[in-house]
């Protein structure tokens, strides 16, 4: 059965880049990737496709990374949350706060800064 990614966040150019790096880097069933960069959408993809990890960055156009991780907990998503923010002296007490399974800091530019995203995201997803 085919994986299914949400990632949210308002970079366009992140999201495009590391979604593309996602399902590059998982060769052998390559997941669903969905976008979106906002809360509201993010939300309706989460009722309609049930995501098995998503993937939200710090700030959303209708929101923050927070805000979706508390709705989508208040509504029952007992799946995997991983967090990307630019401020880990912060972010990662927040991230711990709002029930994310990981962190990783932004910006998500080089390929030294994604692999280890995509890492955490083969383990959770049960691909390594």
């Amino acid at each position: 059965m085919t994986k299914k990614i949400l990632y949210c966040d308002v970079d366009e150019k992140t999201t495009w880049r590391v979604s593309r790096k996602i399902r590059n880097a998982i060769v052998s069933g390559r997941p669903e990737v969905t976008v979106t960069e906002r809360l509201d959408l993010a939300l309706k993809v989460v009722r309609e496709k049930n995501p098995d990890l998503i993937l939200i960055g710090d700030f959303l156009e209708d929101g923050n990374g927070c805000d979706l991780a508390d709705n989508l907990r208040e509504q029952g998503y007992s799946g995997i949350i991983i967090y990307a923010g630019k401020y880990p002296k912060t972010d990662i007490p927040r991230s711990r706060e709002h029930a994310f399974n990981d962190f990783f800091q932004k910006p998500l530019l080089e390929q030294n800064d994604v692999d280890p995203l995509i890492d955490s995201v083969k383990r959770h997803l049960g691909y390594n």
